[in-house]
């Protein structure tokens, strides 16, 4: 099996001339993207990087990641994405932990939380800075400057480490440059959200991750070539990651960059590329669904949208499916899989669940007090090495039984007599009520349907023995319930609970907030709710 960069140079030789991706309807050609990641190798190279060193990319989705990505695997280094909401203890920490030798950060973020950092991130040899337009022709790059419309901050450099994006380009040459790695060889530390404690650093090879492209062209079948794909996820995420590589890298796709938070933007680009492919998460969904301008779009390209990273609910499936007038295929992953583990398959779609799993993976329950649901473990190509540096966290989430390698998801799930499987919670995200467990998710998903409610999210009250729990429901109201009588609401929400749920699972208390935190995929962050909460107690 080759590795990911010399895929991706077969790719170059078969599409070349063909566009690899767009941002701002500027478009890059499949040569060009070669061209510049080559010189992104030689220049880590000139500074001194080796196989095996790591670097992290510290950007939100523009094509300097893309580029720097694919320059970074061909010089034999190993990636690592770094969010760009990430506050600067967040950023010491994966820097410090990955030992990273390298870094590239955007202008406004690096003057704001990164440059501050530099004197006590002693593992980088390299740092560098791009701004956001940096690819761009001249004209938008000026008029974006003198229109205000992007951040150009000025900063002076400070470290001889330093440099800016353009000039390390320019300064290399654009011969082909392939590092010979094994596709054993680790590819991506990818570090995850977590529901408690700091994040890990899941280490993933080339094989892992090409194992879980090939599982999902296996089930998605695209026309290599041909397809235009628009993947509304931040590529530091895993999500993102996986589905960029899946498009230019094996598929030969034409990839579509939108800002994710730039809904204005993600519709005039469904308008003007039609493209056959969408990947995004529920939330992104719901917010696109409520616009009259996507409702109106021309879908008639598409082969289907691809859900994941949270539940989809069976009503917001429908909705959709009726403007798009394709499935909605929903899957469930995670990080620790590369990501993908299960699919509801097109035409074997079952509402409720997250489907089946991928060709060539293997699951299975460890039941809880002997009953049907339990923890869902994974065996399969795309399971990753273990968590870099962190032999105690490996040893807990991987198990060898009989040749194989199982990961433990961590994850409660029941899988029925066809294969489907069905997540209920997080093994860590459930309520213990008088010995009674409440999953989250289920409560979570029953009280978002009340009208007053935008967001819920169920957690843990622990009482002063600490020993029992109740059901804590912190809620984001929808916009025009914000004034209401909060004591009437209050009632009101817990009327609904008592009409929906058993007695057991209603929540006892009952919090408002004005915005529940998100992942950046929109996933409820509980580690940030938590914390919220514990802030606004103290004050």
């Amino acid at each position: 099996m080759p590795t990911i960069h010399e895929k991706f140079f077969a790719t170059v030789r078969k599409f070349g001339g063909k566009t690899a991706f767009t941002f701002i309807d500027r478009q890059f050609s499949y040569d060009e993207y070669n061209r510049l990641s080559n010189r992104i190798a030689h220049g880590l190279q000139a500074r001194g990087l080796q196989p095996g060193d790591r670097v992290a990319i510290h950007l939100p989705n523009l094509p300097q990641y893309l580029v720097f990505m694919m320059g970074a695997l061909k010089a034999g280094c190993i990636i690592s994405g770094l969010s760009p909401l990430a506050t600067p203890r967040e950023i010491a920490d994966q820097i410090n932990d990955l030992g990273a030798a390298a870094v590239i950060s955007f202008d406004d973020v690096y003057v704001k939380n990164v440059q501050e950092l530099v004197p006590a991130l002693a593992s980088l040899r390299l740092i560098v800075v791009t701004r956001p337009l940096d690819l761009m022709p001249f004209l938008i790059q000026f008029f974006g400057r003198l229109l205000g419309k992007v951040p150009y901050p000025d900063i002076r450099f400070r470290d001889a480490r330093e440099i800016w994006f353009n000039e390390f380009l320019a300064a290399q040459s654009d011969s082909d440059c392939l590092v010979a790695r094994l596709v054993t060889d680790t590819a991506a530390i990818q570090y995850t959200g977590g529901t408690t404690g700091r994040s890990k650093g899941a280490m993933l090879s080339h094989a892992n991750l090409l194992a879980n492209i090939e599982q999902s062209i296996a089930v998605t079948h695209p026309e290599i070539g041909s397809e235009t794909g628009l993947s509304i996820l931040p590529f530091f995420h895993i999500a993102g990651l996986i589905a960029a590589l899946n498009t230019i890298v094996i598929a030969g796709a034409w990839l579509l960059i939108p800002n994710p938070r730039d809904l204005d933007f993600i519709v005039r680009q469904l308008k003007k590329y039609r493209p056959s492919l969408i990947f995004a998460v529920p939330l992104l969904y719901e917010k696109l669904l409520a616009r009259d301008d996507f409702r109106r779009v021309d879908f008639s390209e598409l082969k289907f949208a691809m859900s994941g990273a949270a539940p989809m609910s069976d009503a917001l499936k429908e909705s959709l499916e009726a403007v798009i007038k394709v499935p909605v295929l929903e899957g469930y992953g995670m990080t620790e899989a590369s990501p993908g583990i299960t699919v509801n398959y097109p035409g074997r779609v079952k509402p409720g669940t997250v489907g089946q799993a991928l060709p060539g993976t293997e699951l299975k329950i460890s039941a809880l007090d002997g009953g049907a649901e339990g923890e869902l473990h994974v065996s399969g190509p795309q399971v990753m090495q273990g968590y870099w540096n962190n032999p105690q966290e490996t040893q807990a989430a991987l198990q060898t039984h009989e040749g194989k390698v199982w990961l433990k998801t961590g994850d409660i799930a029941r899988i029925d007599a066809e294969g489907y499987v069905t997540i209920v919670d997080r093994l860590k995200d459930m309520v213990n009520v008088g010995g009674y467990k409440v999953f989250s998710v289920e409560v979570e998903a029953v009280m978002q349907q009340h009208s007053a409610i935008a967001v819920a999210a169920i957690l843990a009250k622990k009482h002063s023995d600490h020993a029992t729990e109740s059901v804590k429901l912190v809620v984001e109201l929808r916009p025009g319930h914000e004034q209401s009588d909060k004591p009437a609401l209050r009632e009101d929400i817990l009327r609904f609970a008592r009409e929906k749920l058993a007695a057991y699972k209603v929540p006892r208390e009952i919090e408002f907030v004005p915005t529940i935190p998100l992942t950046p995929i929109g996933k409820v962050d509980k580690k940030a709710l938590r914390a919220l909460i514990a802030e606004e107690g103290t004050k």
